[in-house]
């Protein structure tokens, strides 16, 4: 009876053939697999290298452009030939040619400009327009515009500190412009308390309607002689009396 392990690793002569060739492969493919990241190292170390090399060049032939663009510059900038340059930069500590590179009109001290002082301001308050305003320190277009509106409700500043009134305003910013303005009374423009109606009166910012209504039912009884009478209407205070004073005329 046949042996079937037996036949089953019998092979013909060709089949051994075979055989051995396919275990000649897969060792040539193990081999290769094993030596190839070797020469892929080495190839790429090359690459690297010559790359490195590249780059080296390259920065070395930026630093003589540079160097011949400045010197050239220089050159140009003040008038130097080419051998007093070559004696300016080549022998500037030497002692024999100290005295002589001294002289020379680019071994001068550089240029400082001065410091800028800025002009003082003298700002009339009841006069200068929102563009004049501006050019006081911390004072913007808003705060500008704020300054005139008031100011036109008020009829004029009769004392700086009244800007302490204008929306915003602050003790910070009056500090910076406080030596730069000022106010001149002439320029105010004044109400007549003895025909003015009331409507006309509770424009101004220190009326309210309750004391125009008492300002006019004074005068009804008799007219205003003097700016001081208006200490008699019962809502005027002297504080209050103060601030209306110079706005207030009997003509």
């Amino acid at each position: 009876m046949p042996n079937p392990f037996k036949e089953l690793f019998t092979f013909t002569k060709i089949e051994r053939q075979g055989v051995f060739v396919l275990l000649l492969v897969i060792a040539l493919l193990l081999l290769a697999n094993i030596l190839m990241p070797f020469f892929l190292q080495q190839n790429n170390k090359s690459e690297f290298e010559q790359f490195a090399k590249e780059i080296e060049a390259f920065e070395k032939q930026l630093q003589q452009d540079s160097s011949s663009y400045t010197s050239k510059s220089y050159q140009k900038k003040n008038n130097i030939s080419e051998e007093n340059l070559f004696f300016s930069e080549e022998h500037k500590d030497d002692s024999k040619y100290k005295s002589y590179y001294d002289k020379k009109e680019y071994n001068k001290q550089p240029y400082t400009p001065k410091e800028f002082t800025r002009k003082k301001l003298n700002v009339n308050l009841n006069t200068a327009d929102t563009t004049e305003l501006m050019e006081l320190k911390g004072i913007g277009s808003a705060f500008a515009n704020r300054i005139v509106k008031f100011r036109n409700k008020l009829g004029g500043f009769y004392e700086i500190e009244q800007l302490y009134e204008v929306y915003g305003f602050d003790s910070e910013r009056f500090e910076l412009i406080k030596e730069e303005i000022f106010v001149n009374p002439v320029d105010i423009r004044k109400i007549n308390i003895n025909n003015t109606e009331v409507k006309e009166l509770v424009k101004h910012p220190y009326v309210d309607y309750k004391l125009a209504n008492a300002i006019t039912k004074q005068r009804f009884k008799k007219k205003f002689e003097s700016v001081d009478e208006l200490k008699g209407v019962y809502l005027v205070n002297d504080s209050l009396f103060r601030k209306l004073a110079p706005y207030f005329s009997i003509e």
